[in-house]
């Protein structure tokens, strides 16, 4: 599938869903803010949208209103259609097609005819063709208007009451959830009769056990029915499941009034406790390990540039008599920083719930990122918080651990880590070559090359440079660089870097990966950079003379007349010389004159 376009809308509320409306598309977040998104083309017809009905009963049309559009641009209209729930009435549609010009107009009618109460809405959609750029080929006009009922009229919300996953037992009184009674009309509203059954919507009804709470049946009690309720107004009834015996249960109402009669239906499922049973694949892939507090999951060890995938199973194991597992917390790595994370945010999310015998999984991944041969291992971790309705389960914090590790190059370690260690990058020609032994240039160069040439030479320092070469020597270069600078892959493996030439400041340099031997060259050779030589620096003077800094030369003549040719070209030798002719003055220059 082709992705037309992706929005971030920062901490959605959890299970809040988009809302459509006027061709824009809404999301509340948890910050108090509302994400809009719409199109961002321009129409070709001005509808005056939206087109405001006001109020009317139920099943009575309101007096039609004119709907008129101008054509911002010439078009071709080719259809007329209403969207949504059938509440109002468009009729006096032309015939289509019908071309229009620009700044001409059209016209039909609309009226509102509600079938139900509230406010409702729905859209004309104008199709048309066109031929000019940045205009869309369908206008919508809204219509809306809201629906009322002079005399009462009941509604029962929701239709159906489900208690899943109740553990038989478990808890002392039962659970409790609730359904809510509407007076949706403007007239009060009477509750006549509530028949019972305990088989099916239509019968046979029984009476009801009336107790203290309220009438019972089977294992259901209502609590709080109504027998009242005013216009406009609701009344909030709980229902009440306590049962001790393992099963699946009903009960069935018929709810007659004044307002019509309406069905309400209620069931509940009961069983011996859920098993929950977590397990993660092996590192290979082929096996299961199950999951024990305290005890982390592993990918095993995952060389650099893959990623290893493997999936996380949650089993409902107990027997098939028992309620639904439900994951009631689940907490996955998903867009957390690190090398481990899940796939995605849905699988095992809160609220599955899986029968007894049923799993579900999730995959989550380790990817190591790319890195030279020979660099130490690293761990990774990332942390999945769940709990499930088990109640030997508890809140469990499930540990994923990862070793990322780089490929080896001999000669190996007993560890079966390579003896040449990956130092870092450095800078050559710093002054002059650093590593002054060229081992070869060669277009099938890599890493793992380098260092055999270098051991076989028995060279502590190696690296790589210029994609190709090879260079050794007994001392390492004096400076360290970011790693960033050395960028070039290797003439034979283009996912190793072989040197570089530098980024940002350092663009334009000469950079060489470098690896050293971890026993040392002859037993003992630090692989800590040497100080680099200090100076040049100004000799304060010698022999009463004293530096008075840098001159530039006469122009067209020189500064200090007199040339001096002592036979050691120093400082101490020219102020030496100097002084036996009682020159005030000295001066050195092109690093061997004396004036």
């Amino acid at each position: 599938m082709t992705e037309i376009n992706a929005f971030n809308v920062p901490n959605p509320v959890k299970f809040t869903r988009p809302v459509f409306g006027d061709g824009r598309v809404y999301m509340g977040t948890m910050q108090g803010a509302i994400y809009a998104f719409g199109s961002p083309v321009n129409l070709p017809l001005n509808c005056s949208s939206p087109y405001n009905f006001g109020i009317s009963n139920l099943n009575t049309s309101t007096t039609a209103k004119t709907v008129t559009c101008l054509a911002n641009v010439a078009v071709t209209i080719t259809n007329v259609s209403l969207s949504g729930d059938p509440n109002f009435i468009v009729t006096g549609v032309p015939a289509v097609p019908l071309q229009v010009a620009a700044g001409q107009t059209f016209s039909f009618q609309a009226a509102f005819k509600p079938r139900a109460v509230g406010p409702l809405s729905s859209d004309i959609l104008v199709a048309t063709t066109n031929n000019v750029a940045g205009y869309s080929t369908s206008t919508p006009i809204s219509l809306r208007g809201t629906g009322q009922s002079v005399n009462p009229l009941l509604s029962v919300s929701p239709v159906t009451l489900a208690f899943q996953g109740v553990i038989t037992g478990a808890q002392p009184g039962g659970v409790n959830q609730s359904v809510i009674f509407t007076n949706l009309g403007n007239g009060n509203l009477s509750i006549s009769n509530v028949l019972y059954s305990l088989q099916s919507e239509t019968g046979p009804f029984v009476p009801a056990n009336i107790t203290a709470s309220g009438p019972k049946a089977g294992p259901f009690t209502f609590i709080g029915l109504p027998s009242t309720i005013p216009g406009n107004s609701g009344v909030t009834v709980t229902v009440n499941f306590d049962t001790s015996a393992s099963g699946n249960f009903a009960a069935y109402l018929n709810v007659v009034s004044n307002g019509g009669t309406k069905i309400f239906d209620v069931v509940g499922t009961s069983g011996s406790a859920p098993v929950a049973l977590l397990e993660f694949q092996t590192p290979d892939g082929t096996g299961w390990v199950q999951y024990k507090s305290g005890t982390n999951f592993t990918f095993g060890n995952v060389t650099e540039n893959t990623t290893r995938s493997l999936k996380m199973r949650l089993t409902n194991n107990a027997t098939s008599d028992s309620a639904r597992l439900s994951l009631t917390v689940s907490k996955p790595p998903f867009g957390v920083a690190g090398i481990i994370g899940a796939n995605n945010a849905v699988d095992l999310a809160e609220g599955t719930t899986l029968a007894p015998g049923e799993n579900a999984t999730a995959t989550l991944y380790c990817s190591v990122p790319k890195e030279q041969w020979n660099t130490d291992p690293y761990s990774g971790s990332a942390q999945w918080t769940m709990n499930v309705d088990d109640p030997n389960f508890g809140k469990q914090f499930i540990q994923f651990q990862c070793t990322g590790i780089s490929e080896q190059a001999p000669p190996l370690q007993p560890n079966g880590l390579g003896y040449y260690r990956y130092t870092g990058c450095f800078k050559e020609d710093n002054p002059g070559r650093q590593l002054k032994a060229q081992l070869y240039s060669s277009p099938n160069n890599t890493n793992a090359m380098c260092i055999a040439a270098c051991a076989a030479a028995n060279y502590v320092f190696c690296g790589t440079q210029y994609n190709s070469e090879c260079w050794g020597g007994p001392t390492i270069p004096i400076q360290a660089v970011d790693e960033g600078d050395c960028n070039y892959p290797c003439s034979g493996d283009i996912n190793q870097i072989c040197g570089g030439n530098g980024i940002g400041n350092d663009a334009g340099g000469s950079f060489i990966s470098l690896f050293a031997d971890s026993r040392g060259f002859n037993g003992n050779v630090s692989t800590n950079p040497p100080t680099p030589p200090g100076g040049p620096f100004v000799n304060p003077g010698v022999g009463g003379y004293t530096s008075i800094g840098c001159y530039t030369e006469g122009t067209n003549t020189r500064a200090l007349q007199q040339q001096l040719t002592p036979a050691l070209k120093t400082v101490g030798s020219c102020l030496n010389a100097c002084s036996a002719s009682n020159y005030k003055y000295a001066g050195l220059e092109y690093g061997g004159e004396v004036r």
